[in-house]
């Protein structure tokens, strides 16, 4: 059990050294208090020891074993029936009030990852809104300009060398627009589905480092919306990290449907690393930080298998169910 610091002086025959001794006694004469008088002041007392277990880590196994040893500790040697009835009633009761600390938490986490969840859903929402403005919206507007200035060119006397050059930074334009509207929610992967969106992003990544980058996906179906911008997003940062860490030359990424999961492997030649080194944390920690948390989102798993020169693969694992809104964690 984790150690707690006791909220009252030792008393005889112990001393500060050992505070979960102290707490476990503090434990078992409320509970004894609770048999023989009965009232709100010892559950009272259950509470606050239920919530000072909690602040100082003690896991839910722990405090109903303790229960269970105080509760032996409690109970008189020689009872009849309808005192051991009655006495298993108040037991149950007084652990009750001390795990109604842990259920206040767990309700509260759950509040906060119904909000979070809301949260990053509504963000999800804008990024789409903005990302098909700016597609749909100002990327037809450039390309609208881009014809009237060459039709314009033509037909007036015009220095063509100057409009060359206007054209070309509106090209240029255009290239920001569709790179920023594909960072904010490709458009392709509402329209499309995840294996175009996967390639586009490849081919854009390799074009940009020289990095050869193979996408698999024989014989792969649309899944969800919310499966697949998942898994979207972590073989983005997935990419983004061998770019920045894995001095990779070569990286494949493999999609397929196991049983009820869409699996996503994205392997790469690199350096890999050591456990140790990912314990420590650093830039890469970060990353692969990032991945896992988008994964809880929807239940996933993320599977990582290195070794120092020996490459890395990214195991990324999703339902394709949707999964229940009580259990989302973010």
């Amino acid at each position: 059990m984790a150690q707690i610091t006791a909220t009252r002086t030792a008393p005889p025959g112990e001393t500060e050294a050992h505070p979960a001794a102290a707490w476990r006694q503090e434990y078992t004469l409320a509970l004894r208090n609770y048999f023989a008088e009965g009232g709100e002041l010892p559950l009272r007392r259950a509470y606050e020891l239920g919530r000072t277990a909690l602040g100082h880590g003690v896991s839910l196994l722990d405090l109903t074993m303790l229960h269970q040893s105080a509760l032996e500790e409690a109970l008189p040697l020689h009872a009849g029936s309808e005192d051991l009835a009655r006495q298993s009633r108040l037991a149950a009761e007084f652990l009750a009030e001390s795990l109604s600390p842990f259920e206040m938490a767990y309700r509260g986490f759950l509040e906060a990852n119904t909000a979070l969840r809301g949260m990053n859903e509504g963000l999800e929402a804008e990024a789409r809104r903005i990302a098909r403005l700016l597609h749909d919206g100002a990327g037809q507007l450039l390309f609208a300009f881009e014809l009237a200035l060459a039709d314009l060119a033509r037909d007036v006397a015009l220095d063509r060398q100057r409009v060359a050059e206007i054209l070309n930074l509106a090209n240029q334009l255009g290239q920001q627009l569709r790179c920023l509207s594909h960072e904010l929610h490709p458009v392709v992967l509402d329209d499309l589905g995840l294996v175009p969106a996967l390639e586009l992003s490849a081919s854009r990544i390799s074009k940009q480092t020289g990095l050869s980058i193979v996408v698999n996906a024989d014989g792969v179906c649309r899944s969800p919306a919310a499966v697949e911008s998942c898994v979207y997003r972590a073989a983005q940062e997935a990419l983004t990290n061998v770019v920045r860490h894995a001095q990779a030359t070569e990286v494949t990424i493999t999609l397929e449907r196991t049983g009820d999961l869409l699996v996503c492997t994205v392997r790469d030649n690199g350096i890999g690393f050591s456990e140790s080194s990912q314990r420590a944390g650093g830039n890469a920690g970060l990353g692969l930080m990032g991945i896992r948390t988008r994964l809880k989102r929807l239940n996933g798993s993320l599977e990582i298998k290195t070794a120092p020169d020996e490459g890395t693969a990214l195991v990324i694992a999703v339902p394709v169910a949707t999964p229940n809104r009580s259990s989302d964690v973010y």
